[in-house]
């Protein structure tokens, strides 16, 4: 009687490698491009003094601030 031959099982080959490799190569460098571009603000700080608020620009502050009040008091009223 003769022994068995198993075949032998190729776990990775040429194809399996690159189907593999390939999706983890894109990914890395999607990966890469997001953290690049979080990292790489545009433009500059501002330095100096700030030029003065417009009418519209003051209104809308005020307004600003109202509601941001009228919001938290809202909030501390919940007990």
């Amino acid at each position: 009687m003769k022994p068995l031959k198993f075949a032998k099982i190729k776990w990775f080959d040429r194809y399996s490698f690159k189907r593999l490799v390939f999706p983890v190569a894109i990914l890395f460098f999607i990966g890469f491009g997001e953290w690049a571009t979080m990292l790489n603000i545009p433009g500059k700080s501002y330095r100096g003094e700030l030029p003065p608020l417009t009418a519209y620009e003051a209104d809308l502050a005020r307004l600003l601030r109202r509601d941001i009040e009228t919001i938290s008091g809202d909030m501390r009223k919940i007990d």
